[in-house]
């Protein structure tokens, strides 16, 4: 980024705030329609056989709310049984709270609406992410839809392994490539293979 400087934006900014805070009362007013929609795609992604990391609750909104203040604790909330429409129970905290206060409130990201508020904010042609991330992204197609957002490019960042001169020296003597070395489960096959009396868990 040396050309071009590196833009690093505070979530807790005031006028960041307020320039998510539309983005966090529409989740909020179409909270019901959203989680149905990333529960049916989550279902999905389950029947083939991928991974959904992120739960979603029913109904719930997809914000955090900070009732205290930005500086205070944050939390979430799922409609509240037995009460009016638009009447909300905290989880973690005592009570109900309204649609009303809720707007009114500073409310910050979950894991599946950050990556839609970042591109409102600044318009994303590609995402780079581990895999972590782009499990999670897998799950957001219904989200961008219902903001009406076309989907940025997934991209996997960069990965190295890091092997330090103690390490090359033993792998050497083991006779053993780097490629054998690909995970906690999968080493415990190749080092066997090399008859060095491991213990059980080498």
């Amino acid at each position: 980024f040396a050309r071009h400087g590196l833009l690093v934006l505070d979530p807790r900014d005031p006028a960041l705030i307020e320039a998510a805070r539309p983005v966090h009362r529409e989740a909020l007013a179409r909270a019901a329609p959203l989680s149905a929609a990333l529960l049916a795609h989550g279902e999905a992604l389950q029947a083939a056989g991928r991974p959904v990391p992120v739960h979603v609750r029913p109904g719930a909104p997809l914000s955090f709310f900070h009732p205290e203040g930005l500086d205070g604790p944050r939390f979430r909330v799922v409609p509240a049984p037995g009460a009016p429409e638009g009447t909300w129970r905290w989880i973690g905290r005592e009570g109900t709270v309204t649609t009303a206060s809720l707007a009114a409130m500073p409310a910050s990201t979950s894991a599946l609406l950050r990556p839609l508020l970042q591109d409102l904010l600044l318009p994303t042609a590609a995402y780079v992410g581990g895999p972590g991330e782009r499990a999670y992204l897998q799950q957001l197609p219904p989200l961008w839809a219902a903001f009406d957002r076309p989907l940025p490019l997934v991209v996997p960042r960069a990965r190295l392994r890091w092997i330090d001169a103690t390490a090359a020296k033993r792998l050497r003597q083991l006779r053993l490539p780097h490629a054998d070395l690909r995970g906690v489960a999968a080493q415990r096959a190749p080092l066997r293979r090399h008859g060095r009396g491991l213990p059980e868990d080498p």
